[in-house]
């Protein structure tokens, strides 16, 4: 379906939570020359002419260290990874290769230790609730209004990013300097993430699957 709507000369937009080293992994790559993608929930932006020089949008910056102090002083075990760029991260686990490429599309080079990370340069952590809800992880949202706690998967995982950086914010620049034209655009999406972004398109989609939130800001299922 992507590759007929580019051959007919429609612009391809990809918006995702994932970073870009996951849309590597499982999109086609013929489909990311032609894509513009919108990574790290609107945190990093992606262009088919520059994959390899990504877009900041959006930083965590002096926010990041409070915070991953604050989710290691929860009682809850969690899982979470720090993003920058969407090709190198951090995370508090150990994960063998296989566990690696499963659960972050991602090899060992690409792990940096935690104490080596540049907070100035957190773009997203995205914690990992390891099955159980987050209610722990999403009380402490009223503690850091600089940044933004969208749930997702039933709220078992917390996507932190900027405050104003969604994926509609990021959407909406490009479209900008792309000369899209938002109103003729159709967009698609499934989960709460995504509900910004359909709000900005002229003929939003939920897919089937999708959870309710998603289906009511739709004008089509």
């Amino acid at each position: 379906a992507l590759r007929a709507a580019a051959e007919q000369g429609l612009q391809l937009v990809m918006a995702t939570a994932r970073p870009m080293r996951a849309s590597r992994a499982f999109v086609d790559k013929d489909i990311l020359t032609r894509a513009l993608v919108i990574s790290l929930n609107g945190a990093v932006a992606h262009s088919p002419t520059a994959p390899n020089s990504p877009m900041i949008f959006g930083s965590i910056g002096s926010f990041a260290a409070p915070l991953l102090e604050a989710l290691n002083q929860l009682d809850q075990a969690i899982g979470y990874s720090v993003e920058t760029d969407g090709m190198r991260f951090c995370t508090n686990r150990y994960l063998d290769d296989r566990e690696l490429w499963e659960a972050h599309s991602a090899n060992r080079v690409m792990v940096i230790p935690l104490d080596a990370m540049d907070h100035q340069n957190v773009t997203k952590v995205a914690v990992d609730g390891l099955g159980k809800q987050l209610s722990d992880v999403l009380d402490l949202a009223p503690s850091f209004p600089e940044l933004r706690f969208i749930p997702a998967d039933d709220h078992s995982f917390v996507n932190i990013v900027p405050a104003g950086i969604d994926k509609s914010s990021t959407l909406r620049e490009l479209a900008r300097v792309e000369g899209i034209d938002l109103t003729d655009s159709y967009g698609f999406g499934d989960d709460i993430p995504d509900v910004e972004m359909l709000d900005v398109v002229g003929t939003s989609v939920a897919m089937e699957n999708s959870v309710d939130e998603v289906k009511n800001a739709a004008t089509q299922v």
